[in-house]
């Protein structure tokens, strides 16, 4: 089961990845970034690339922080790693939270 802690107040209605469009700074095998103007996106789980390319793997957990701070952070989520993915490229970031918590 999904657990959501939140650190500050957040309208889970209208959320943001940052301004502009989001991307991934850095990634490994456990942990990729993505960051959006003063938003950034901590994704954790057991991830795959060729090269700097996503190929696949699963996000377990993920914490959003604005301007260094903590906002909130989802833990005990199972979610496929290239779904998440196509949701950070759309900007998505109310989708995203639904997907991960639905």
């Amino acid at each position: 089961m999904a657990t959501l802690d939140f650190v500050t107040p957040a309208n889970m209605l209208s959320q943001t990845l940052g301004s502009g469009s989001p991307s991934i700074t850095s990634y490994s095998s456990t942990s990729i970034t993505a960051t959006g103007g003063s938003g950034i996106g901590i994704f954790t789980g057991s991830f795959t690339f060729i090269g700097s390319k996503l190929t696949g793997g699963t996000v377990t957990a993920y914490s959003k922080y604005t301007s260094g701070a903590l906002d909130y952070s989802i833990s005990g989520i199972s979610a496929d790693a290239l779904t998440v993915k196509s949701y950070i490229n759309a900007n998505d970031a109310t989708g995203l939270e639904q997907y991960v918590l639905h």
